[in-house]
């Protein structure tokens, strides 16, 4: 809920509250964090995909054509790992755009 205030520019109070030291055995695991990482990562593209899927498109199409240029200039053509790279970028970019448009319209429900 507070991505959601933040992304629609409210203002957000941070207020501190003391915690008692724990008592036990700490139940958390991996498969914890990676579960509350996958959480985290939900919540982002329901609220703002773009920010996830324009910059890594922009990552992994820059890889590409960074690898792709030296083969390019020794007159070898494109190389397939350079051609797989760039597809992936362009299928990132339009899979963002998608889910863009769909939490916008989620997001309007609210």
């Amino acid at each position: 809920m507070t991505m959601i205030m933040y992304n629609r520019g409210y203002e957000i109070t941070y207020v501190p509250f003391e915690i008692k030291k724990r008592k036990g055995k700490s139940t958390v695991s991996l498969a914890t964090g990676f579960e509350t990482l996958l959480l985290i990562l939900r919540i982002a593209t329901l609220i703002d995909p773009l920010r996830i899927f324009i910059p890594l498109s922009i990552i992994i199409g820059s890889i590409g054509l960074l690898w792709g240029i030296p083969y390019a200039l020794l007159g070898n053509g494109v190389s397939v790992g350079s051609m797989l790279a760039i597809v992936t970028a362009v299928l990132l970019f339009a899979i963002g755009l998608i889910s863009d448009q769909i939490s916008q319209l989620r997001l309007e429900k609210m």
